[in-house]
């Protein structure tokens, strides 16, 4: 069955095998959304090469009374074809709503998530062994509803607006994973990248581009930043994102503020002051979520 709606939970990881970390967060009557435990059952290499986990997520028995590692809430089984492919299957059977989240190569940055559902009890994400200088990254849109549409063309570059490759010319670099998903492999790691599609039809015509879509990145702070009393009230942090996209600033899963990307022609950056007395002091891990993505982490220190 197609999977569940997306969200932006957080859950806590767990790293398995071969780079692949896994993270489930349980809905509760009682206290809301938290993140499951991890139970690993057993792994195994078959005849042909394959590797194979599997275990259960569970809710913490600290958090609910009905938690207990002996109550699966959460099924997973992962699958490690000799191909190079990669399955993650989670399986739900209990409370109505689990998001399970995972991320391949592991980079603290959950890839794919989903919401498992009393009615969609089955979600697979499905990743691929690449070189380990590249990476790849799965587009979602709204599909197009006009009787003569015909396909979807995607556009991707390292420029906002400006795009050097599509999918048709390009269409060893794109799997299709469902009408209006497509998968594009063999990016560079590290490289911000900018995606858009059109829709083409029966006459030969094709649409205007979408609105665009990137990762989003921090480029200040770095690392290792620090803010205390002098200016926790307003201290600034930039990137960039995609053309006039909304961007959200959180601290660890706490949204600190929000701002909009600038358009293509003036860089498509974004600025924002931000007030850290809206969390705890200590070690805070920044990031920028904007049109579905999350940037990488940036771990710094408040003090006051």
């Amino acid at each position: 069955p197609p999977e569940g709606s997306p969200e932006t939970a957080e859950p806590k990881g767990y790293n398995t095998l071969n780079d692949v970390r896994i993270g489930s967060m349980i809905h509760t009557v009682e206290r809301g959304p938290i993140s499951a435990f991890w139970s690993k059952g057993g792994e195994d290499t078959t005849a042909g090469g394959h590797q194979v986990l599997w275990g259960h997520f569970y809710a913490n028995p600290d958090d609910v009374n009905w938690g207990s590692e002996n109550n699966p809430d959460l099924f997973v089984k992962i699958w490690f074809d000799a191909t190079g492919r990669i399955d993650v299957n989670f399986f739900h059977v209990s409370v109505p709503d689990i998001e399970v989240c995972s991320d391949f190569p592991q980079d603290n940055i959950y890839d794919k998530k989903g919401t498992t559902i009393l009615d969609n009890r089955y979600i697979r994400h499905e990743f691929y062994k690449s070189d380990p200088e590249t990476t790849e990254v799965t587009l979602k849109w709204d599909p197009v509803a006009e009787m003569d549409f015909d396909r979807y063309v995607l556009y991707w570059g390292s420029d906002s607006r400006h795009y050097a490759f599509n999918s048709l010319d390009n269409s060893e670099d794109v799997v299709k994973i469902a009408p209006a998903s497509y998968t594009v492999r063999n990016l560079t790691r590290n490289q911000t990248y900018y995606f858009a599609v059109k829709a083409a039809y029966k006459g030969g015509q094709f649409s205007d581009y979408s609105n665009e879509a990137a990762i989003p990145s921090i480029h200040s702070p770095q690392d290792g930043f620090y803010v205390d009393e002098s200016n926790h009230t307003a201290y600034t942090i930039s990137g960039t994102a995609a053309e006039q996209a909304d961007v959200e600033i959180f601290a660890d899963n706490i949204l600190l503020t929000a701002t909009t990307a600038s358009a293509s022609g003036n860089g498509a950056v974004w600025s924002a002051d931000v007030d850290f007395t809206l969390i705890n002091g200590g070690i805070v891990h920044l990031t920028a979520r904007s049109t579905g993505a999350v940037s990488g982490r940036i771990t710094g220190t408040y003090r006051f």
